[in-house]
C-alpha cells in the first residue's frame, strides 16, 4: 500500500528514489495496487505535476488509471493549462496529457493556451507543448488554432523565428500545418535567411 506520507515526501523533498519505487509497484503490481497508487496520485495531482520527480507519476496515471482516475487528473489540468505548460516540470504532464486524452479536451486545454498565445509560444517550456499541438492529428474537425496563432503574432514572427525556442515551433509549423496557415510565414523567410547570412 503506497501511503499519502511517500506521496509528501516526494513532494516536500523531491525524493527520487519515492518516485522510483511508485513507478516501479505500477508497472509490476496487482489491478487493484495500481488502482491504490494512482487514487493516492490523484489527490495529490497538482503539486506533483509541478515536481520534478513527482511529474512522471502524474505522466503514469494516464496509462495506469481507469477512465473516472483520469478525468482527476484532467480536473486539476483544466484551468491550469497555461501555467502548467509555462512550468519545467508541468509542460511534460501538459505534453502527455495531449497524447492521451479525447479530443474535446484537448479542444479546452488548447483554448486555454490560445489567449495567451504571445507569451507561452516562444517560451522556453510552453513552446514544447506548443510543438506537440501542432503535431495532433485530428479525428474529427480540427480546430482553428493557426488562424488564432497567426493573428496574435501578426508581425511577430521574425522575432519569434529567431528565438532559440520560438524557431523550434516555427519549424513545426512548417513541418505539420497546412499551406494556407504558412503564408504569414514567408515575409518572415527572406529576412530570416538574411540574418542567418549576416
Amino acid at each position: 500500500m503506497i501511503k499519502q506520507s511517500v506521496i509528501k515526501k516526494i513532494i516536500c523533498q523531491n525524493d527520487q528514489h519515492a518516485s522510483l519505487f511508485i513507478q516501479q509497484k505500477l508497472k509490476l503490481g496487482t489491478s487493484a495496487q495500481k488502482h491504490q497508487i494512482v487514487d493516492t496520485i490523484v489527490c495529490q495531482s497538482h503539486p506533483l505535476m509541478v515536481n520534478r520527480f513527482g511529474n512522471f507519476l502524474v505522466q503514469r496515471c494516464f496509462e495506469y488509471g481507469t477512465k473516472d482516475q483520469i478525468d482527476g487528473v484532467i480536473k486539476a489540468i483544466l484551468g491550469n493549462v497555461v501555467t502548467l505548460s509555462k512550468d519545467m516540470f508541468g509542460c511534460h504532464v501538459i505534453q502527455k496529457a495531449f497524447d492521451c486524452v479525447d479530443e474535446e479536451i484537448k479542444v479546452a486545454m488548447v483554448e486555454e493556451l490560445i489567449v495567451r498565445i504571445p507569451e507561452t509560444i516562444s517560451h522556453r517550456f510552453a513552446c514544447h507543448v506548443w510543438q506537440k499541438i501542432l503535431e495532433i492529428r485530428w479525428r474529427g474537425c480540427a480546430p482553428v488554432i493557426m488562424k488564432y496563432v497567426n493573428d496574435a503574432l501578426r508581425g511577430l514572427w521574425t522575432e519569434i523565428a529567431l528565438g532559440e525556442t520560438g524557431s523550434l515551433v516555427v519549424q513545426n509549423v512548417f513541418e505539420n500545418c497546412l499551406d494556407e496557415d504558412k503564408v504569414p510565414f514567408w515575409s518572415c523567410v527572406d529576412k530570416f535567411i538574411v540574418a542567418a547570412l549576416y
